[in-house]
């Protein structure tokens, strides 16, 4: 029993035997002492009656309402690592591809240091489809249970208009596919990201969202760092 607590009961007791004693300093010569006592006992009765209804209400406000809160968001959040990590993100600068990006991000040490500093001020270009293929994590995004720490994480998905790019040059750009399912052409987003702000916002948002389910839950929820070769 923590401080907290023995306080309360200390507090509880102490209100009992106020309510048991005052009968007794107010009785009068005429009163008998069984009348004093059946006043004492039902002053006490009362008493616990009012606590235990304000302890229920409060137990039910912490373990009623708020734990089905809790637990819609803690299901919201799995869902959401659950579609990250069946995401295959697949970056390529003509020559060059990276596999398994998702994996890779949570931890940017992972990525190729030469290659990655050579294209990381690039332009990322996204398949024109890149919407419907992200419609579940969209969906979770725009959903009122997910954790207000990570949606803030995921702004920077909230992207509201695209740009065609019929011919593009691979010193300035590099394209992203999205399960291997992108289709041409392929578009620059508002906002526009650069290959490292990608990877940043990317790795913010999945440290975040481990953070939040260490904290919420006793689950243990990884993102395998698998090695690849280029």
């Amino acid at each position: 029993m923590n401080k907290f607590n023995i306080r309360h009961l200390i507090l509880f007791i102490l209100i009992c035997l106020i309510g048991f004693v005052i009968p007794f300093m107010t009785k009068t010569k005429d009163e008998s002492l069984n009348s004093t006592l059946s006043t004492s006992f039902t002053i006490v009765s009362t008493l616990v009656a009012i606590i235990t209804l304000i302890v229920a209400i409060i137990l039910f406000d912490r373990f009623g309402v708020n734990a089905k809160f809790k637990e819609k968001q803690l299901d919201t959040v799995l869902e959401l690592v659950n579609e990250l990590k069946l995401l295959s993100l697949t970056v390529s600068n003509g020559q060059q591809t990276y596999l398994n990006y998702v994996r890779k991000c949570i931890n940017l040490e992972k990525l190729p240091k030469g290659i990655y500093d050579v294209d990381k001020k690039k332009t990322l270009l996204f398949p024109e489809n890149f919407y419907q293929i992200l419609k579940p994590i969209y969906a979770l995004f725009a959903s009122p249970w997910l954790p207000s720490e990570i949606k803030e994480k995921m702004m920077f998905l909230n992207i509201f208009a695209t740009d065609n790019i019929n011919d593009f040059d691979y010193s300035k750009y590099v394209k992203i596919d999205i399960n291997k399912m992108g289709t041409e052409p392929w578009v620059v987003t508002a906002p526009k990201f650069t290959f490292e702000m990608f990877s940043i916002n990317l790795s913010v948002l999945l440290t975040t969202t481990l953070k939040w389910i260490n904290q919420h839950s006793n689950i243990k929820v990884e993102f395998d760092l698998i090695e690849e070769k280029h």
